[in-house]
């Protein structure tokens, strides 16, 4: 393992931007992860079932005045994450530190996606 690598400042930077550009593939491109995204969230939130009362029904009677807050926001936690870029970019970091830690090669792959994030970075403020 080149673990050396991680520590260079050029291979953290297209890392990183590979991450960026990976976790927004997976959660909100349309292709290619769209329809399976769609379907996967579809069916997580098909078998989800949130806590069975609402907290307002649990204390009534009580004098306590509380609301349900649903950490998800009413999704499965798996439609979440897949829907979620900084939860994805959490998954999807450790294994772009692995594969840059392994060689040089990383980059072959890494770089075309750092330049993809930037240019839709740039794409995006110029419109």
């Amino acid at each position: 393992m080149h673990l050396d690598l991680l520590t260079h400042p050029a291979v953290l930077i297209v890392s990183a931007l590979a991450v960026t550009r990976l976790a927004r593939l997976v959660t909100i491109d349309a292709f290619p992860f769209g329809v399976l995204r769609k379907r996967v969230a579809e069916w997580a939130n098909d078998r989800y079932a949130p806590n069975a009362a609402p907290l307002t029904e649990r204390f009534a009677g009580r004098g306590i005045i509380a609301h349900k807050v649903s950490v998800y926001d009413g999704q499965a936690p798996l439609s979440y994450l897949l829907h979620c870029p900084w939860c994805m970019s959490m998954w999807i970091a450790p294994v772009v530190a692995v594969l840059a830690a392994t060689g040089t090669w990383w980059l072959w792959l890494a770089v075309p996606l750092a330049f993809s994030t930037v240019a839709g970075l740039l794409a995006s403020l110029a419109e």
